[in-house]
């Protein structure tokens, strides 16, 4: 029992400074409101502006209002543990496709601390509504079309965003992240599944 406390603690102090490292990085960009919406769009283009990036950042706090508000068909700690999941997923993803290879990116080349927030607003919320209302007692038919329901989203709202100064590809296609996204989404359930065949074995 003390090593669990010792690992929550730990882990809440990881947590705590990641918060607190993420609010001043945003804070340092509400002191200087221009920056939220003038960047470059990408590496050989001028800053421009953009509101519409704005309604995308307004639709990412959207995702994460209605996960709060519907209904939770995940436990508390499937909901901590696949949030997670998805978050360090999807970041590992961006680390290595838009900082490595540079194939796309958000706002402009580079680490941005807009983006990073973005991130945390949209894999986590998106991971969990994709697994609260998966259809886990349904036929595979019905698993197949949910999946292939939500991969066209993902892929309208990426192309969504391609039209606004928020995301750019260099070098990245859009037919790529259609090839991806029902395997991206068949990771989170297969986590989720891991999750709670560790849960059952404790």
């Amino acid at each position: 029992m003390p090593n669990k406390n010792k690992i929550r603690l730990v882990l809440g102090t990881i947590a705590e400074g990641f918060i607190l490292s993420s609010v001043k990085g945003v804070y340092n960009h509400l002191n200087h409101p221009i920056m939220l919406i003038r960047h470059r769009t990408a590496p050989d283009q001028n800053g421009k502006w953009s509101i519409i990036m704005v309604y995308v950042l307004v639709f990412f706090l959207f995702l994460n209002i209605v996960s709060f508000a519907v209904p939770k068909n995940l436990s508390r700690i499937e909901v901590y543990a696949t949030s997670f999941f998805a978050y360090a997923f999807g970041l590992t993803t961006d680390v290595v496709f838009d900082l490595h290879y540079d194939l796309y990116g958000y706002l402009s080349p580079g680490f941005q601390w807009l983006s990073m927030l973005a991130i945390i607003m949209y894999f986590p919320s998106v991971s969990f509504l994709f697994l609260n209302f998966f259809p886990f007692h349904k036929r595979m038919r019905s698993k197949i079309i949910y999946i292939l329901a939500c991969s066209a989203f993902s892929i309208s709202f990426e192309w969504l965003t391609l039209q606004t100064d928020f995301f750019y590809y260099n070098g990245w296609k859009l037919w790529y992240s259609a090839v991806l996204y029902p395997f991206i989404f068949l990771i989170l359930v297969c986590n989720l599944k891991l999750v709670r065949r560790q849960i059952a074995n404790r």
